[in-house]
């Protein structure tokens, strides 16, 4: 009954769009073979289990985000059974209530039960492992398949999750020790049998590890630069606020109470009990003490259906003894008084939960094929369309699509209008925004509506376009630059690095500052206030030089738009186009890989007036390419 009541709590979450996390690991390995989750990890994105489970049922039920994160809702659904099940073959019936009530209310396992990611498998295969346990202890055979299974599961979901078996290896060696008989030895081909399963389970997740080591250690090292960079704290572990945060999030939404009724429950087990959850839980801080990694308090999620279990017995046991001193029914009462105290705020947490997913400003991903259907049908080949960087359904739906045309535009130099397609409540302007970098406001005169979908809404900039001239003066400047010798700056025409088959321009800079070079190369434009030059042009990828418009007086108002989406590599003559992942910036790399382009377009905005902008090179890199630069002149359609 307490699990179907939480399934209904769970559903309208299970259809808000994709966000956060979830988004990006969907984005990420929605496309990733089976052998390919289980024999590469490509960093703490890749949820290896739960992505092999949801991409089987998008591959049978068709791509929604209920059936993306149909595997951990039902995972959440199954942990509440399974500590119902441990609570009543523990101690009883009442501490098993207490429990699945606890897991209920607890806003963390209801945040990954509608969340596509696998904290909620942690959380089911932690019960499952111990279950096995319980199972080995009682001699069935069974419980050695349950425990290896589960086991094994834990890793694949997360690496992490390693750090919770060795706990579980040392309180059932603990266990089998504090009930052996004093008097009679035990034979170690006995204790061998026993503790067989966890030697079989070990050699598996060694394996495992061995088989994607390389990648782990890329992945931590990208942990920990996004962790700095991003959030601007460390993995390392720390200083004990760090410890306390993690244990407040935890016990979310009764904060650090909690974990009154679970030392009373710690102590009112008796000895053996008491060392087996001691151990369970300890080990795997220790270990992150003694490793030196410390990350979020989610990767512990494996270790939270425990302090429920014992939260519950601490609950029961202390009604047990107020009820020894009160009148016969003061027990019911008390029984009533603390579930509310333990579920008011559980429920105002859920509502909380709930009103923010209506806030989410993404496009679903039935939104983005109706989308897609609608540029492939109204748009033409050299028509540029924008869409933003972090709303992963359309990307999942649009971004080839958008690559080609930005790949047609540069080729042939050609460009027939540019189109927005984003949330309805996103400002257009924040559209092409990238990792919170927000972009100048564009003018709503020149933003005409031409389609709602959903709530996507598409914009197509109202203006004519017309191609900005290249001087034949430039390539004389090159000439001449290119015959110097001793520059602090030389100029080279590469023919190994070609892109659409053209030489690509290749600058040294043999200086420790950054240069700007400028060329010949001037515009002298007239503006209203609403005209726009787009810039293009093909760099190496990652490349921190750049090439573009500035002007002698004041900052142009420039932005880049769909940054990281145009990114090709050459095979065998061929261009391949290659998707950016969405935590790129943090990964690093244990190969250099092919030579890749990137084309990046610059949108700026004139002043009223007249604008007077030069081209210049502004060089950061030892060595830099460039490729192909063009522009176009964006003027508003006067509408009668």
């Amino acid at each position: 009954m307490w699990a179907f009541f939480f399934a209904l709590l769970c559903l309208p979450g299970l259809k808000a769009p994709l966000n956060g996390d979830e988004s990006a690991t969907y984005l990420e390995h929605v496309s990733s073979t089976i052998s390919k989750l289980l024999t590469h990890y490509a960093g703490p994105n890749q949820h290896t289990f739960f992505s092999i489970l949801s991409n089987a049922s998008m591959k049978a039920f068709g791509e929604s985000e209920v059936v993306f994160r149909l595997p951990v809702f039902f995972a959440a659904i199954f942990s509440i059974f399974l500590i119902h099940i441990l609570g009543q073959r523990l101690w009883n019936s009442r501490v098993a209530a207490f429990a699945a009530l606890l897991m209920i209310g607890s806003a963390p396992h209801f945040y990954w039960a509608q969340h596509g990611r696998g904290y909620a498998f942690s959380e089911l295969l932690a019960l499952t492992s111990v279950f096995g346990m319980i199972l080995l202890f009682e001699g069935k055979s069974k419980g050695a398949w349950v425990l290896i299974f589960s086991g094994l599961g834990l890793c694949i979901t997360l690496p992490s999750n390693a750090y919770f078996l060795p706990g579980c290896g040392l309180a059932f060696i603990f266990v089998l020790w504090e009930s052996r008989n004093p008097e009679i030895s035990i034979p170690w081909i006995h204790l061998g049998k026993k503790v067989f399963p966890f030697i079989f389970l070990a050699t598996l997740t060694a394996g495992y590890f061995l088989m994607i080591y390389d990648d782990l250690v890329l992945g931590i090292e990208t942990y920990k630069k996004f962790l700095k960079l991003d959030q601007d704290i460390g993995l390392s572990a720390g200083i004990p606020q760090q410890y306390q945060e993690i244990a407040r999030n935890l016990a979310q939404p009764w904060g650090l109470w909690l974990y009154i009724p679970v030392c009373f429950g710690l102590w009112a087990l008796n000895r053996t009990q008491r060392g087996f959850f001691l151990i369970l839980l300890t080990t795997p801080g220790l270990l992150v003490v003694f490793s030196g990694m410390l990350g979020p308090s989610r990767v512990y999620s494996y270790l939270l259906p425990f302090n429920f279990l014992l939260a519950a017995l601490g609950i029961d046991k202390g009604i047990e003894i107020l009820s020894r001193f009160m009148p016969h029914y003061f027990g019911k009462v008390l029984t009533v008084s603390l579930g509310l105290i333990f579920l008011i705020p559980s429920f105002f947490s859920h509502a909380s939960d709930y009103l923010s997913k209506k806030d989410i400003k993404a496009a679903t991903m039935a939104e983005s094929r109706e989308a897609l259907r609608y540029v492939q049908d109204e748009t033409t080949e050299h028509e540029l369309l924008v869409i933003s960087f972090e709303d992963m359904a359309l990307r999942r739906t649009l971004e080839p699509l958008i690559a080609k045309k930005m790949l047609n535009i540069f080729r042939d130099r050609q460009l027939d209008g540019i189109t927005y397609l984003g949330h309805r409540d996103i400002p257009v302007s924040h559209i092409s925004s990238n990792f919170g970098r927000q972009a100048p406001v564009l003018p709503k005169s020149l933003m005409k509506v031409v389609a709602d979908i959903g709530r996507v809404r598409i914009y197509r900039m109202n203006v004519g376009v017309v191609p900005l001239p290249r001087q034949k003066g430039n390539e004389k400047f090159f000439d001449q630059w290119r015959k110097l010798k001793d520059q602090e700056v030389s100029l080279f025409k590469n023919q190994e690095h070609k892109f659409l088959g053209q030489q690509s321009l290749q600058m040294n800079k043999n200086m420790k500052d950054s240069a700007l070079i400028p060329t010949p190369l001037t515009y002298r434009i007239p503006s209203q206030g609403n005209n726009f030059i787009l810039y293009a042009s093909a760099k190496k990828q990652h490349q921190m030089s750049g090439v573009g418009l500035y002007s002698n007086n004041e900052v142009l108002n420039s932005f880049p738009i769909n940054n990281f989406f145009g990114v090709y590599w050459q095979d065998r003559g061929n261009l391949v186009w290659e998707h950016t992942p969405p935590l790129f910036l943090f990964r690093y790399s244990k190969d250099k890989g092919p030579f890749k382009w990137e084309i990046f377009f610059t949108l700026t905005r004139l002043k009223k007036g007249w604008n007077e902008v030069s081209e210049k090179f502004h060089l950061f890199d030892k060595v830099s390419y460039f490729s192909g630069i063009h522009g176009y002149l964006l003027s508003p359609i006067e509408e009668n």
